[in-house]
C-alpha cells in the first residue's frame, strides 16, 4: 500500500511538472520570447588581429565602455581599461550564447528554475564574468562580486569594477544579465539597485 502511494505521489509530481513546463511554454509564446544569439561574440584573438572578431563588430560598445572606465580617474590606465572593456562586452555575449539565452531575462530565469536551461541566472553571469576578468591580472583596477537585496525575493548580482584604492560606491556596475548578454554599465551610485560588495577579487 505504501509503495503504491509513493508511485502515485511520484506520478503526480511528474504530471504537475509537465503542466508547469507546458504553462511556461505557453507564457513564452504569449510574451513573444526570443532566442538570443550573438554570432560574433568570440574572445579568441585572430592571428594578426589583437582585437579578434568580436571587437570588430562591437567596437563602438567597447570604445564607449573604455571611456567610461577611464572617466573613473584615480589609477585608471588606458590600456587596461581597453582590455577590461573588450572582455566585458565580448565575454558577456559569449556567455549568453553558452547559456542558450532566451529574452526577456526573467523568462529565462523561469526556464532555468523549471529545468529547461542549465544556466543563465544573474549569479551565473556574475561568477563567470568576474573569473574571466580576474584572470587578466590587472594592476590598476579591482573587481567585486556585488549583491542587492541579499536573500530576498528580488536578489540580484553583478560585477563592480573600481580603480585600485577607489571606493566601492565610486565603482562601475557591469551587469551582463539585465540586457541578456549586452553588458549594462552604470555607476554604482546611479543604479536603481542598492549594491553591496561581497568581497574584492583583484
Amino acid at each position: 500500500m505504501g509503495e503504491s502511494r509513493k508511485r502515485i505521489d511520484r506520478s503526480g509530481r511528474v504530471r504537475l511538472r509537465a503542466r508547469g513546463v507546458l504553462a511556461l511554454l505557453a507564457l513564452a509564446a504569449a510574451m513573444g520570447c526570443v532566442s538570443v544569439r550573438y554570432p560574433h561574440a568570440s574572445t579568441v584573438q585572430a592571428e594578426g588581429d589583437p582585437w579578434g572578431d568580436c571587437s570588430g563588430h562591437y567596437r563602438e560598445e567597447i570604445e564607449d565602455l573604455t571611456k567610461t572606465l577611464l572617466s573613473m580617474g584615480g589609477s585608471a590606465d588606458e590600456r587596461e581599461a581597453g582590455i577590461i572593456a573588450r572582455v566585458a562586452v565580448c565575454h558577456s555575449m559569449e556567455l549568453a550564447n553558452r547559456y542558450e539565452l532566451t529574452w526577456p531575462p526573467l523568462l529565462h530565469n523561469m526556464m532555468v528554475n523549471a529545468g529547461m536551461r542549465q544556466r543563465g541566472l544573474c549569479f551565473h553571469f556574475t561568477n563567470d564574468l568576474i573569473m574571466r576578468l580576474h584572470s587578466l591580472r590587472m594592476r590598476c583596477f579591482e573587481f567585486y562580486r556585488a549583491v542587492a537585496y541579499k536573500k530576498q525575493r528580488g536578489e540580484h548580482n553583478c560585477v563592480v569594477v573600481t580603480t585600485v584604492g577607489g571606493g566601492f560606491d565610486d565603482g562601475l556596475v557591469l551587469d551582463a544579465w539585465r540586457k541578456s548578454g549586452k553588458v549594462y554599465a552604470v555607476p554604482v551610485r546611479d543604479d536603481s539597485y542598492p549594491w553591496q560588495p561581497r568581497f574584492p577579487m583583484r
